[in-house]
């Protein structure tokens, strides 16, 4: 039953809650007494509490993998490879991080705003105030937690490396460049959720109607349980048609004509606030 479930959120994503998944559904797709069921569950509620638990294990649905989008990385140090000749002035790193930046957080908004995984993540996050039982609770907290420190750890050592590289250093040291890269994933990802509603993302498919040799009723209704014959396809993005900001793009910092999107201003601006030239540069 619960490799059942997992196998839904994997395929469907997870709603904030779990009232979208049905018990009857479940069983039907598992081939397990309803009755045994019944008798380690005694409440849906039951079910759910435990399906929640063991699906941010990483034998279960493997919720809290991690949220690192490992393309935009390659995205920025490729580009930072490209522009090594071009770091002997000050205005010309400078000219280097605003490149990047506007690449990479344009790769990263729509990598978030079209992943089902990803929204998966937060629903699950958005879901941590509505679950009454304790225990619950604590288990998912303990490993969201853990997931974090390592998205902040690996992100801030790509921040670190970038800023090396340009010639910029933390304002304040103790701040550490994981409280920078945690501030602009919260930019990203918040920006990336408010995709849904202010402009056309193309998504992940949407999985076929599932089948199965046995259906199930509840309450009354008719349902098909889930299909486990086959993994979720791919995500299909469109990139080039993609418009990666909340309305339209606005000049970029320079005011040279180019156009910049919501995201890349606000990440860069985060930067700012947070680094400043490093007087003991030395080109590599």
């Amino acid at each position: 039953m619960l490799d059942q479930g997992h196998q839904v959120i994997r395929e469907r994503g997870l709603a904030v809650g779990l009232d979208d998944i049905r018990m009857e559904d479940l069983i039907a797709a598992a081939e397990v007494p309803r009755s045994s069921v019944w008798r380690i569950w005694t409440a849906k509620a039951d079910y759910a509490a435990d399906l929640l638990v063991s699906a941010v294990d990483p034998r279960g649905a493997n919720v809290l993998h991690a949220q690192v989008d490992h393309e935009a990385v390659d995205v920025a140090l490729a580009r930072l490879d490209e522009l090594t000749d071009r770091m002997d002035t000050a205005e010309q790193r400078r000219a280097a991080l605003e490149d990047i930046v506007s690449r990479a957080v344009d790769h990263s908004y729509l990598s978030f705003a079209a992943s089902r995984a990803w929204r998966t993540y937060f629903a699950l996050l958005a879901s941590l105030p509505a679950l009454h039982q304790s225990r619950v609770r604590a288990a998912i907290t303990a490993r969201m937690y853990e997931a974090e420190r390592e998205f902040a750890a690996e992100m801030g050592a790509y921040y670190a490396e970038i800023a090396r590289r340009v010639g910029i250093r933390l304002r304040r040291p103790d701040a550490g460049w994981e409280s920078l890269a945690l501030a602009c994933s919260a930019v990203v990802e918040g920006l990336a959720l408010r995709s849904e509603i202010y402009e056309p993302v193309a998504r992940e498919p949407e999985p076929e109607p599932p089948t199965t040799a046995r259906t199930a009723r509840s309450n009354g209704d008719a349902a098909a349980a889930p299909s486990t014959d086959a993994p979720p396809e791919e995500p299909t993005v469109d990139w080039g048609a993609l418009r990666p900001t909340i309305g339209e793009l606005v000049e970029g910092p320079r005011g040279t004509g180019d156009r910049w999107s919501t995201a890349a201003i606000a990440i860069l601006g985060i930067i700012d606030a947070f680094t400043e030239p490093d007087p003991d540069y030395r080109h590599d």
